[in-house]
């Protein structure tokens, strides 16, 4: 079945377009929570390893779980 290209869903005789707006606030959304659970798992592997966290190694998890995510969304390899 065809998707509509604006706001993602399915093309049945009863669509109405909701906008591309919401797509991208949702795709951004997934993508701030893939940041949220990568900053997680990097602090809960240096609180077991280091016992502290630093706040430079959340920012690299933050922004490797974001692009793990955005990657995992588009489809890439």
């Amino acid at each position: 079945m065809a998707t509509c290209p604006h706001c993602g869903a399915y093309l049945e005789t009863n669509h109405r377009c909701r906008g591309l707006w919401r797509l991208r606030a949702r795709v951004w959304g997934i993508v701030a929570l893939g940041g949220l659970i990568g900053a997680g798992a990097v602090a809960a592997a240096s609180l077991v390893l280091y016992d502290a966290v630093s706040t430079l190694a959340l920012g690299i998890g933050a922004v490797l779980g974001s692009l793990v995510t955005r990657t995992y969304l588009r489809g890439e390899p």
